[in-house]
């Protein structure tokens, strides 16, 4: 079987995928999608036109077994007739005076919901603009496992040490998330967009 970047295709990624879209008027999207293996099940809901995804592992894979790796067994999971199983995808809108403000979000599994609040903080408490925000370090915790992780070399070793002499465990990890965002400056009245560059076909583009 032919690998389709010997023909010079674009490498289609297995992750999440996110977008974000503001118009004119400023009226904002916010969209992140997944199919999980390619083509998800490969089934088309009919009349849809579009795949439906093969999620399925995502409920519990043990009931009633919760380990170190993050896998929760319990009842709230347990796969049932049209019951949807857990899910960390965090498409975002923040309005300001009921009007949109900022659409934000990132691929990236159980990281997602980490990553998306970061960067809303990042611009709202931290006075960052969009781009700033995206390219700000990230950090994730999820209960279990009881570790911190943290992406490699966006901490110095003197805040990694300070934290863990607070009693708590961290790894290093490689790039959390994939975010793009868009951002509306009401001050100076522009649309800014912002594309992470963990990965290489990510892009911000205005029309």
């Amino acid at each position: 079987m032919s690998d389709e970047r010997e023909f010079a295709n674009i490498y289609e990624s297995e992750d999440t995928t996110h977008f974000s879209v503001v118009d004119k008027d400023g009226n904002m999207v916010s969209l992140t999608y997944t199919l999980e293996n390619g083509y998800g099940s490969r089934i088309v809901a009919e009349g849809g036109g579009y795949l439906l995804n093969n999620e399925m592992g995502d409920f519990n894979a043990v009931p009633g077994v919760t380990n170190r790796d993050g896998q929760i067994g319990t009842p709230p999971n347990l796969i049932a007739p049209e019951k949807r199983m857990l899910s960390s995808m965090s498409p975002t809108i923040v309005a300001q005076d009921g009007r949109p403000l900022m659409a934000i979000g990132s691929p990236g599994g159980r990281t997602i919901i980490n990553t998306t609040m970061q960067l809303i903080l990042n611009v709202i408490d931290h006075g960052m603009n969009i781009a700033e925000a995206m390219e700000a370090g990230r950090i994730h915790h999820q209960w279990l496992p009881d570790v911190t992780s943290m992406e490699e070399r966006s901490f110095s070793p003197d805040t990694i040490n300070l934290y863990e002499a607070m009693g708590h465990e961290t790894r290093v990890r490689g790039r959390q998330g994939s975010a793009m965002g868009v951002y509306h400056d009401r001050e100076n009245g522009l649309f800014m967009g912002g594309a992470d560059s963990r990965v290489g076909d990510s892009g911000a583009a205005g029309y």
